[in-house]
């Protein structure tokens, strides 16, 4: 589902220990994810461009989920 992860700057708290996550197949959007303070964003659209996901804040499924795929 991955076309992309990359370091990136955490919108709640500033820190550069973030991991951003774009993604472009069946679902396009991203996930960013903050490893000092948790707090998590996720974006996803459908192929015809409806939102399916528009969340901010520190309490999500995905929540770990981008810092196990990078140790994996």
């Amino acid at each position: 589902m991955s076309s992309g992860v990359s370091s990136t700057r955490c919108i709640d708290c500033g820190s550069t220990n973030a991991i951003l996550e774009e993604f472009n197949d069946s679902e396009q959007g991203y996930i960013e994810e903050c490893t000092d303070c948790n707090y998590v964003v996720v974006y996803r659209e459908d192929s015809m461009g409806a939102v399916i996901e528009d969340y901010k804040g520190w309490d999500h499924p995905y929540s770990g989920q981008l810092r196990l795929a990078l140790d994996g």
